[in-house]
């Protein structure tokens, strides 16, 4: 088998770069409907940004775009006036390009001269005056137009005979030097039977894929795949140019390309140019399989329009289970329906297939699975067939030792339709068994997949088949020593744009207070999570209330008040706790019945509440950090400097922070902002100047000092616009 070419770090950062300028013209689309002029002057903008990268693309200065149909898209829906639409015509068409070579459904516009000739325009070996490449072209169009009309069952794009300047109703491709793999631009917009807006198009061919990494000596494969996507764009355009979700510069078109890159492994299983945007989904497992975007800023979501490339994993998961005329299936649904509903769709299509049996979300859970292995955990061909050469997916924490407590931070929470992944491992120090106590935001539909994976590799994965959802408050593991990993993936199965808050604690299986259970070292003033499993009699039909109470003297007096009093609706619970300042190595929890205080669990042995030992200032987040964030989002959107503090008992710590740019120049200097209640200090800055003016883009210092400590701490970040 192929493999498709490997990018490097730096033609990485150099895609994202490339990618900031490409999306700078869908930003400037106005919420009002543009005129035919000025979707006239943008659309030409638009190709003109992808040109003027070509030559850099050639020479490798810069990384080729993927795909320019979301640009053109934006464009075309721009020009929408309520529920009606322009029919413009060709009126950006490049008809102009003197050679043409027609097939059965397309006519190929090229040239032999100036930037745009072809590739190896005098090699012909096929007919006289077509070169070979624009043959394998339109060989590769009719393949592709064969097997989504034929053996999908699509119907046919949209024919421009009907309008003037429309030729002889062939679908019209043009070769130009696009520093892009291709684009596929709507033309004559109207609104279907169904009310959804569909279009003629055309499509942009790069003319000889000159300096695209991995495809020096082979210029034909990327030509085929980028045939088989552009023109499953124009299929996709016949039914539903809408299929976006967002508005403006938030447009979001994660379905149209996914499904469109999974119809280049349809068509050419061996080349695979999709594993160059693997990693920018198993990196953010936690983002959502519907995440894509056009914005410019913060540079996190240039990542975010590469995921939805790399999302393709989910078609192609699909496609397993259900055969790849699902996707068919899924594009009827958009088109049946104005508006983006691909994901409901997916939903209706999955219960059709399965008879009922699954839906959006037990699929969900069993893909999260699929995920698990590839790379190097790759198992054969029981999940994805190619596992082998995909990256493997990030891991949210790991644990070695019990208890363990995990409460992310709000960048790595999942999305909907996104999973976290905790792996365990040094199972057999813990022969009991595990549980785990889970606390998510009960408003939000979670799952929670536990899957065990053996020593032996000959031997089946171990999934839990349980469902857990957001009710779950403990999860019992009793054969993790069976294993040599168990990882642990809570997940949102549903929503609109939704974010989940969840911590959980691993501990070792038992009774009574399950964590802090002894030895624990804590640190005053942060978040642990204390759990508990007691003997169904600690409830009753009239209270369900538990009381937690801390002692720091191992148990000779209890603290007053107590910690919290926490209603539960089963025998386990859990309390986020904020560790308090009392430093002892003699501490315990102990948990009882509010109403019957003789009903009660403490820890086993006593565990400890501790300073930190040094101060640790951290870097910058974010690093780069956009200043047109800042703009659009006014005071929620900051550059944030932090330090874990250390504690003394009965004194806080305090933290100052210089913005200085690189010669030396003081920009501001920020106030005290004292944390010392959760051990942590943290300042914010808005981007703003000691005069209130945003700054400029470019290099900064950040010059940190914390009292009682006579070292200077200098952190190096970039302002970006």
């Amino acid at each position: 088998m192929r493999c498709g070419p490997a990018l490097t770090q730096e033609h990485i950062v150099k895609k994202m770069m490339i990618l900031i300028v490409l999306m700078l013209t869908a930003a400037a689309i106005a919420a009002d409907p543009l005129s035919v002029s000025e979707v006239q002057q943008l659309s030409q903008e638009a190709a003109s940004l992808f040109t003027t990268q070509a030559a850099a693309v050639a020479t490798g200065a810069a990384a080729p775009g993927k795909c320019a149909a979301p640009l053109f898209v934006s464009l075309a829906l721009g020009r929408q006036k309520g529920n009606a639409s322009m029919a413009l015509g060709p009126y950006d068409r490049q008809d102009t390009m003197s050679l043409s070579y027609s097939t059965t459904h397309f006519k190929l516009h090229f040239t032999s001269t100036g930037d745009n000739a072809v590739y190896q325009f005098n090699v012909q070996d096929s007919i006289s005056g077509v070169p070979n490449f624009v043959f394998e072209a339109g060989a590769a169009l009719e393949r592709a137009y064969r097997h989504y009309t034929e053996d999908l069952g699509f119907g046919a794009p949209l024919s421009d005979a009907s309008y003037n300047g429309g030729g002889d109703g062939r679908l019209d491709i043009y070769f130009i030097n696009f520093g892009a793999y291709g684009a596929t631009v709507p033309e004559s917009l109207k609104i279907s039977g169904s009310g959804c807006t569909v279009s003629t198009s055309y499509m942009f061919l790069e003319n000889d894929y000159s300096g695209f990494p991995g495809y020096q000596n082979d210029r034909f494969s990327p030509l085929r795949v980028t045939c088989a996507h552009e023109l499953f764009h124009m299929f996709q355009f016949a039914l539903d140019v809408g299929e976006i979700e967002g508005s403006g510069a938030d447009q979001n078109p994660a379905w149209i390309e996914m499904s469109a890159t999974f119809m280049e492994e349809e068509m050419y299983s061996a080349v695979n140019d999709y594993y160059n945007y693997l990693p920018f989904f198993y990196d953010f497992p936690y983002w959502s399989i519907r995440t894509g975007t056009t914005r410019t800023s913060p540079q996190i979501n240039i990542y975010k329009n590469l995921h939805m490339y790399g999302s393709v994993v989910w078609p192609l998961f699909l496609s397993r289970q259900y055969g790849s005329a699902i996707v068919k299936n899924i594009w009827d649904s958009c088109g049946a329906v104005p508006g983006p509903n691909w994901w409901l769709g997916t939903n209706g299509c999955i219960k059709a297939r399965s008879g009922g049996a699954d839906d959006i979300r037990s699929m969900f859970r069993l893909f999260s699975v699929w995920n698990l292995f590839t790379g190097s955990w790759a198992r054969g061909t029981h999940y994805f067939p190619e596992a082998f050469h995909y990256p493997r997916v990030t891991f949210q924490d790991t644990a070695s030792s019990y208890a363990f407590t995990i409460v992310p931070s709000d960048s790595l929470l999942p999305d909907n339709l996104g999973a976290d992944y905790v792996v365990l491992t040094n199972l057999q120090s813990v022969p009991t068994g595990l549980a785990v106590s889970f606390s998510p935001d009960q408003s939000l539909p979670w799952g929670f997949m536990v899957v065990g994976v053996p020593f032996d590799t000959t031997r089946a994965v171990f999934v839990d088949p349980t469902i857990y959802d957001s009710a779950t408050a403990l999860i019992q593991i009793p054969n993790s020593a069976d294993f040599d990993r168990v990882l642990l993936m809570p997940m949102i199965l549903d929503g609109n744009g939704l974010q989940g808050h969840y911590s959980m604690t691993i501990s070792p299986l038992g009774k009574g207070v399950l964590t802090p259970n002894g030895g624990e070292h804590l640190y005053a003033g942060q978040q642990f999570l204390i759990s508990w499993n007691l003997p169904d009699t600690i409830y009753h039909a009239t209270d369900l209330t538990a009381k937690i109470e801390l002692s720091i003297n191992d148990g000779l007096s209890w603290q007053d008040p107590p910690i919290a009093y926490v209603k539960s609706q089963s025998r386990s619970g859990s309390y986020l706790w904020t560790v308090p300042h009392f430093l002892s190595d003699s501490c315990l929890i102990r948990v009882s019945d509010s109403i019957h205080p003789a009903i009660f669990d403490t820890s086993n042995s006593v565990f400890s509440i501790v300073s930190h030992d040094v101060n640790t200032v951290y870097e910058p987040y974010p690093n780069p950090a956009w200043v047109q964030h800042a703009q659009d989002q006014g005071e929620s959107f900051y550059v944030h400097f932090k330090a874990d503090l250390t504690i003394n008992a009965g004194s806080g710590t305090y933290m100052t922070v210089a913005i200085l740019t690189l010669a030396g120049e003081k920009v501001i200097e920020l106030p005290l902002n004292p944390k010392p209640e959760q051990g942590q200090a943290i300042v914010t800055w808005d981007f703003k100047n000691k005069s209130g003016k945003y700054v400029a883009a470019g290099p900064y210092l950040a010059v940190i000092k914390l009292s009682g400590d006579s070292k200077t701490y200098i952190k190096k970040f970039m302002v970006m616009r």
